[in-house]
């Protein structure tokens, strides 16, 4: 990230979506998420997304392109983080990789174009995620009601 003030932007970001994350209102929700029975990259590029959509509604979408994408990737290791600490699951390296192009494909879908790729083109998705909803991820679906 060459602008200075994109870094700040991204922490700010982050540190907003770890409180979010342990918020007593969404805890519950993103505690059922965690818990959920689906591949751990999937289970983490779905509950990165959904906090990273909360986020930006939360912001009233104004947290700026630059910072959506790098955000969202250090936010997928702290819920990678989570899950291992509550003991839901032990996310593996190969985890967090697998999950990466997941997470840059969802978050394309959920923010529609208003995050613009920086990385080479992935993989093509498996075919149980690419059936998966924009903006999945159990807190997202709690907050427009799917649940």
């Amino acid at each position: 990230m060459k602008n200075p003030s994109d870094q700040t932007n991204v922490r700010k970001v982050v540190l907003a979506g770890k409180k979010l994350m342990f918020s007593e209102k969404t805890w519950p929700t993103f505690k059922q998420g965690m818990q959920k029975d689906m591949p751990m990259p999937e289970k983490l590029a779905t509950e990165t997304v959904g906090i990273m959509s909360l986020l930006q509604d939360k912001a009233n979408g104004s947290i700026p392109r630059s910072v959506l994408m790098p955000a969202a990737a250090i936010l997928l290791l702290e819920i990678a983080k989570a899950i291992a600490d509550a003991g839901y699951g032990e996310p593996t390296p190969q985890d967090i990789k697998a999950a990466g192009p997941m997470l840059k494909r969802l978050m394309q879908q959920q923010f529609q174009g208003s995050q613009a790729p920086e990385q080479a083109p992935e993989q093509a998705p498996a075919p149980e995620v690419a059936q998966q909803p924009p903006g999945g991820g159990i807190i997202n679906q709690a907050q427009q009601g799917g649940m």
